[in-house]
């Protein structure tokens, strides 16, 4: 079977890392508006889906089946040597490696890393298993054949499954891949603009306006004279005579 492309996958890793990176540098304040308005909404994430519920079935079906089979009731020779090589195979992937590979795969369902991983020990499970069914065909009885026959059936559709699920979660990652640049790219042109701006210097600040104080004034006091009385400092109209000429009687 075909399975996604190793080169794909580490790009898609290498490209998150420098995306991360990137969106990690300090935004100006005048910047961040229009970044926020300007980017593009993140792609949504791949759906999630339990590999143990997708896997599950079938590799303990496969389990059953080749733990059922009597090699003793197999005809003589290579190819019962060879069928009982392959059992031994399968039974070992299925009871200590294929566990811890699914619970990775579970731990990081939105990730590719622990899934190819496991995709690649299923395929591989089905070719050791593929081997053992052409061995059966040839040396088992039937009633065994036809049971291997069944089992090799149904880890064939739980392998198609996966693939599947790799598929539509690779797509998801590219697209949400793409959405990340164009951000990033949103996000590096508008930092580059806000820093080519030059910034404002004092003198180019207006002053600030300073308010002045105003003092009420206090009303002026009216001062009171006291007129004197007849005689006492008054000369009732008279005028003195200049200097030098002798005063009028009366």
């Amino acid at each position: 079977m075909v399975f996604p492309s190793k080169v794909v996958f580490f790009s898609l890793m290498f490209s998150v890392a420098s995306i991360a990176a990137a969106q990690s540098a300090p935004v100006p304040a005048n910047a961040q508006s229009s970044t926020n308005a300007q980017a593009p909404q993140a792609a949504a994430p791949a759906p999630s889906t339990a590999y143990a519920d997708m896997l599950q079935p079938a590799v303990q079906s496969l389990h059953d089946t080749v733990m059922g089979l009597r090699f003793e009731k197999w005809k003589g020779g290579n190819v019962r040597e060879e069928g009982g090589r392959n059992a031994e195979s399968v039974i070992t992937d299925v009871n200590q490696t294929l566990p811890e590979l699914i619970k990775n795969a579970d731990a990081t369902p939105q990730g590719l890393g622990a899934a190819l991983q496991l995709s690649r020990n299923v395929n591989a499970l089905y070719d050791v298993a593929l081997r053992l069914l052409d061995a059966a065909r040839i040396a088992a009885p039937a009633d065994q054949a036809n049971k291997m026959q069944d089992a090799v059936n149904t880890l064939a559709g739980a392998n198609k499954a996966l693939y599947d699920h790799l598929q539509k979660t690779t797509v998801v990652q590219e697209t949400h891949m793409v959405d990340l640049e164009t951000r990033v790219k949103t996000l590096t042109a508008t930092v580059a603009q806000a820093q080519a701006q030059p910034a404002k210097t004092v003198s180019d600040c207006p002053a600030p306006t300073v308010k002045k104080t105003v003092r009420k004034k206090k009303p002026a006091t009216k001062s009171t004279t006291t007129q004197p009385s007849n005689g006492t400092g008054q000369n009732n109209g008279a005028q003195k005579p200049p200097a030098g000429q002798p005063q009028q009687k009366q």
